[in-house]
């Protein structure tokens, strides 16, 4: 298929991030792809963040600057996207930073393979850490995702966090066109990825590094347990279980059930580390749920006896939580 040059829309919800900003504009404003529109939202910002904007959009014609009241990363995505004038999208947080061909290879795997959706590898790095120069010369490899792949455990054990976030990706516009970013939630993304891997016909995933993702301490994800925390990344997860289960789709029902086991453990490590007390009583509704989901579960080549037997007795026998 032959390549274009078509307009790519970048969407950047921009929150109290001065000292990060600079960096992740320039590695936009550096990209290879030129043909290129960036939509700023300025979520609010009680710093800099919102003039340091407005300077980046005096100096680009392709960079624009929109301020609105805080209403977290969702409402700004939602916002920006109607206001798109190319038929591709990514997002990109504010405190990241672009490989320079981050543009380029998305859009060209995108041209040449006929996908919807295009996801990439990416690379987390601590504040103060050195980007390795050599940290995109791995093996590349193109794999194609549907729903199909991800009814294998092992495979979406490794591929779904790079599935769910939304920040290593080009989209179709028009995706948008039935999916909107739940507001105040905040786990934003895992609440629709699923449906976005039913909507589409073709994913294509790629293991180039291109993305760089800034780990923080003061970030939203990396800021200690917060009750939202254990509601939302649960909430998720129901969501995805009910999603599946409405559809008849069996084996991905049994991974989503298995999913919430794994994130309602997660939550429960996180509040032992953190010395919240009442832990166990925080858990009551969500083994309550489990036990209502695990009546979804049904003895499988995938899913034998002796499994589905270990679920029931966790919901309803296991105390020592």
């Amino acid at each position: 298929m032959e390549k274009r040059d078509e307009l790519i829309t970048i969407i950047m919800p921009v929150y109290n991030v001065k000292e990060y900003i600079s960096a992740c504009f320039d590695s936009v404003i550096n990209q290879t792809y030129r043909n290129f529109e960036l939509i700023l939202v300025d979520d609010g910002s009680t710093d800099e963040s919102g003039t340091i904007c407005d300077e980046y959009a005096q100096k680009d014609s392709r960079i624009s600057a929109i301020h609105k009241e805080n209403g977290g990363v969702s409402d700004a995505r939602n916002i920006a996207i109607p206001l798109a004038k190319g038929n591709y999208i990514c997002f990109v947080d504010p405190d990241d930073i672009l490989a320079p061909t981050y543009l380029q290879k998305l859009y060209e795997t995108m041209i040449e393979s006929g996908a919807d959706l295009v996801a990439c590898n990416y690379y987390s790095f601590y504040d103060g850490d050195v980007i390795p120069e050599d940290i995109g010369n791995g093996t590349h490899e193109t794999l194609v995702i549907t729903e199909k792949e991800m009814e294998d455990e092992a495979f979406a054990a490794e591929y779904t966090v790079r599935m769910v976030i939304p920040i290593n990706k080009m989209y179709k516009k028009c995706i948008f066109d039935k999916i909107k970013y739940p507001v105040g939630k905040i786990h934003e993304d895992a609440y629709v990825y699923h449906h976005m891997l039913h909507e589409v016909q073709k994913v294509v995933y790629i293991s180039d590094i291109l993305y760089y993702y800034r780990l923080r301490k003061n970030s939203i994800t990396n800021s200690g347990f917060k009750i939202k925390e254990l509601e939302d990344s649960m909430g998720a997860v129901i969501d995805r279980i009910d999603f599946y289960h409405g559809l008849g789709k069996q084996r991905l029902t049994d991974i989503a059930i298995d999913g919430y086991l794994y994130f309602l453990w997660r939550n429960i490590d996180i509040m032992k580390k953190e010395g919240i007390k009442d832990y166990k009583e925080l858990i009551k509704p969500y083994i309550r749920i489990f036990r209502n989901k695990i009546r979804y579960l049904k003895v499988s080549k995938g899913y034998p006896l002796k499994k589905l037997l270990k679920m029931y007795y966790i919901a309803y026998l296991k105390t020592d939580y």
